[in-house]
């Protein structure tokens, strides 16, 4: 090799290893040059690295990212390339889900309309057009209609005593994650859209088989790279969901809507309220806002996340009150006194009197919560309260809820199961904003009410037929899945079981 060629090939690989390190310190700098503490990057990664080999679950990196941050009200860190500023002081969280929440409206997740309409929904949506909808929707979750839907749930109950009782006839030990994900989903498609799925009676039914595609590694790994690079994934074509999922929604809903409307079928149920939104559109918003597109993105995102979200807080529950005996002691005793109330019967209104209950799901929640994150993008430069530091328009803030619900600053011995810290007493002792499992604000969950209820449908339908211990099958601790947003134990939840006796 002569000389020339050697002084050229040193030449660019001095100039790539200059131009390397100052895009390092441009991109990882970024929060140091604005005085604000950041955790340490690694190029090209950034602090993201061990999420998207799929190493750490999203729930303990939050958790680890949390208490990094300790002495201080926010830090920050890097997605790859981009700049994120973590939250933890409950009052700035406030200010940016509510106060000022004109800055934050949008969660900057990717969104397709016209080559992935799924992913056009309510969650993904920012702006004047997600406001819109919003308005529109929250009807659809009044107490009025909350109630109707609870009528449509008797025959789920029964499935779910049924299907625990054949288990229990093979004498072996129950894993009730799948079980309750099979609930949760017969609860959806029956209340919500009308269709008896029947997957607790049959486990390949075609919308457990939807459901469990979305925690199918294929699934989990497609989300993480559109959010990281958005631009370069469309370009390649990569999808968020598969043409399988997005083929299945938009054609159910096409059949289901045509059905109705052929048949003269009326049912207080949310896709019967999504169709009417849609048919007294005025002229000039047909077309525009509620079509089939985004009714089969609504009604794809009300499944996903309820049946996910519910079942999983539900055998949470049911693991927590199987290795803490007295509490489930108390929550059966609560159970029977309500419903003998009610002439024997789990009712709506039978619910909302089992307060103990609610305490004891909202501290599995607490534990667990289902979505570890609150993520909002910044929509206009804001000049954080009581500080000199500015958040650029674009930067993504996190907030996360992983961290606050397991802060012992504002939960005594936060590592153990209490539900004594949801007691009227202890939660207005707390700020608001450290307890966050729906969200806040503007952009809190539309649908919680109506998740809380399938929670506790479930809960009073076990409790009240079954007791639970701890299973040697059971692995602890918990193995989250990696790479998925929700929390999530991979291992599965497996219990001993007993029917009680009434005599």
């Amino acid at each position: 090799m002569n000389e020339e060629l050697l002084s050229s090939i040193l030449f660019v690989l001095i100039t790539w290893l200059l131009y390397v390190i100052i895009q390092y310190i441009r991109t990882y700098t970024y929060w140091k040059k604005r005085g604000v503490p950041q955790i340490t990057p690694i190029p090209f990664f950034g602090n993201t690295f061990s999420v998207t080999c799929g190493e750490e679950p999203l729930y303990h990196f939050h958790y680890k990212n949390y208490f990094k941050f300790k002495d201080h009200p926010f830090g920050g860190y890097y997605d790859f390339g981009r700049p994120v500023l973590l939250v933890r002081d409950p009052e700035l969280i406030n200010h940016i889900l509510t106060k000022d929440f004109a800055y934050f409206q949008d969660r900057g997740f990717p969104y397709d309309e016209e080559k992935e309409p799924l992913t056009a929904n309510l969650f993904n949506m920012g702006g004047p057009r997600w406001k819109n909808i919003r308005t529109k929707i929250t009807p659809c979750f009044t107490t009025g209609k909350r109630k109707l839907m609870f009528e449509m749930l008797k025959n789920c109950m029964d499935d779910l005593k049924n299907i625990v009782r054949s288990n229990l006839r093979n004498d072996e030990d129950v894993e009730f994650k799948d079980i309750l994900a099979r609930f949760s989903t017969d609860i959806i498609t029956e209340s919500a859209f009308g269709i008896k799925a029947h997957t607790l009676k049959n486990p390949e039914a075609e919308f457990r088989q939807m459901g469990r595609s979305l925690i199918q590694p294929n699934s989990r790994i497609r989300p993480i790279f559109l959010q990281i690079c958005p631009k370069l994934m469309q370009y390649f074509g990569v999808r968020f969901l598969s043409q399988e999922m997005n083929d299945f929604f938009q054609g159910f809903v096409k059949e289901a809507v045509e059905f109705r409307k052929t048949n003269h079928v009326n049912r207080n149920d949310f896709l019967n309220s999504m169709v009417q939104l849609m048919e007294n559109q005025t002229k000039e918003e047909s077309g525009r806002d509620i079509t089939y597109a985004s009714i089969a993105a609504e009604c794809w995102f009300f499944f996903f996340a309820g049946f996910e979200a519910s079942s999983s807080a539900l055998s949470m529950t049911l693991y927590e009150l199987a290795r803490n005996p007295e509490i489930q002691r108390k929550v059966r005793e609560e159970v029977d006194r309500v419903v003998e109330k009610y002439d024997g019967e789990i009712t709506y209104d039978a619910l909302q009197e089992m307060t103990y209950m609610e305490m004891v799901i909202y501290e599995t929640i607490r534990l667990y919560p289902s979505l570890p994150f609150l993520i909002r993008s910044c929509t206009k430069t804001y000049k954080i309260p009581n500080s000199d530091t500015y958040i650029d328009k674009g930067v993504s803030v996190v907030i996360p809820v992983v961290g606050l619900h397991r802060d012992p600053v504002y939960y005594t011995d936060p590592e153990v199961y209490n539900p004594e810290n949801f007691s009227e007493e202890v939660k207005n002792s707390r700020h608001h904003c450290t307890f966050l499992p729906f969200g806040e604000g503007p952009r809190i969950c539309i649908a919680s009410r109506f998740g809380m209820m399938q929670i506790k449908t479930g809960l009073a339908t076990l409790i009240r037929n079954f007791e639970f211990t701890p299973s040697s099958k059971m692995i602890t601790p918990l193995q989250l899945i990696p790479r998925l947003i929700l929390t999530n134990c991979g291992s599965g939840v497996w219990l001993k079981c007993s029917e009680r006796s009434f005599n």
